[in-house]
């Protein structure tokens, strides 16, 4: 498939998205993942790591599935591109 990178089809099968977030991160709403990998300097207590541990198992669970729709779609996509088969109808389905 020519729309997704093999990094990008990773990312999204391991539910760390496509970057949609960098808007926030950099302007200091850092995601689950970032408030882990910087608990120490955050000083988070044993409860704060827990409730941003669940957090995160929350959000894969919600966009691992996501991003294999996501893919899923994509190559559908490409297929009909490369095949010559897309029509109106059928891009206006997928």
């Amino acid at each position: 498939m020519k729309a997704l990178s093999d990094q990008q089809i990773a990312d999204l099968r391991a539910g760390r998205g496509m970057g949609l977030a960098l808007p926030a991160e950099l302007n200091g709403y850092p995601g689950p993942i970032h408030v882990l990998e910087l608990g120490d300097r955050l000083g988070l207590t044993a409860e704060q790591r827990n409730q941003e541990q669940e957090l995160l198992a929350a959000m894969k669970a919600e966009t691992i599935p996501l991003g294999e729709r996501l893919i899923a779609q994509e190559t559908d996509l490409d297929r009909q591109f490369a095949s010559k088969a897309v029509t109106l109808g059928s891009l206006q389905a997928a």
